[in-house]
């Protein structure tokens, strides 16, 4: 049965106080305050020149339209590039350090965010699931660009001659697969599994939060304004947003 909680209470304080073993899964309403549109739900962003950006990042709308999704991929990459990390960011990497102070014996952090603004508010060896924009990549020779030396490009091509795709993973595309390795060893070892602003739609999200929940002494918290796929799956689910809702377990400052 899940706990639904308005804030963080006293039981949720004490228990993050005495793990060992913490593990954060970053979603994308993270990154709304940075200005960067979710897929669903709040803050979702709107259509790109009459078409869903949900569509624009299939591995089928680049084989069959690859000028608009580029196009729309340098539209997405000139915002990220503007961005900076919000305050959720920031908190997190905070949280990593003080856990890191208190000798925690494991604090990790996945994201299937392709934003990389956790790795610049400066948290440490991220597991970016579905990998970075920052780079571009040829699904032939798996050779990598720099997405700043061929986004300009209307249809970015390798020397092979095969249509690059950012190095992120697109809806219907595979994950990381060392970040995915490694996340499954995260989850085995895991006390607290934390879902943070996701919506649970991946299936890699419910695959491990279901993982982390087989297990007999791991407990599951999801932050998120509203019910997500994963909240039946969890033991406590708070209702709000991430920056409202991290600061109130008081961590960083106790």
């Amino acid at each position: 049965m899940t706990q639904i909680l308005k804030e963080v209470d006293q039981q949720l304080k004490d228990l993050l106080q005495k793990s060992y073993s913490i593990a954060l899964f970053v979603g994308a309403g993270t990154s709304v305050e940075s200005g960067i549109g979710t897929f669903r739900g709040e803050g979702q962003m709107s259509y790109f020149e009459g078409v869903p950006p949900a569509y624009l990042c299939t591995v089928k709308a680049l084989e069959k339209s690859p000028q608009l999704c580029w196009k729309f991929f340098n539209h997405l990459y000139s915002i990220l590039q503007k961005s900076k990390p919000s305050s959720s960011h920031q908190f997190i990497s905070s949280w990593q350090k003080e856990a890191e102070r208190r000798k925690i014996v494991r604090f990790n952090v996945i994201t299937s965010n392709f934003d990389g603004l956790l790795s610049r508010a400066g948290v440490e060896k991220v597991q970016e699931l579905y990998g970075n924009i920052d780079q571009s990549i040829c699904t032939t020779c798996q050779r990598l660009f720099n997405t700043s030396d061929i986004i300009s490009q209307p249809i970015p091509r390798c020397e092979c001659g095969q249509i690059l795709k950012p190095n992120f993973s697109l809806l219907n595309d595979y994950a990381n697969e060392k970040a995915y390795d490694e996340t499954v060893a995260i989850t085995r070892g895991c006390q607290i599994w934390f879902l943070i602003g996701t919506s649970g739609v991946h299936k890699h999200s419910l695959t491990f939060t279901q993982a982390v929940k087989s297990r007999p002494r791991a407990t599951l918290v999801e932050i998120n304004p509203r019910d997500s796929f994963l909240t039946k799956y969890v033991h406590f689910s708070i209702k709000g947003k991430a920056e409202d809702i991290l600061p109130q377990f008081d961590y960083v400052t106790a």
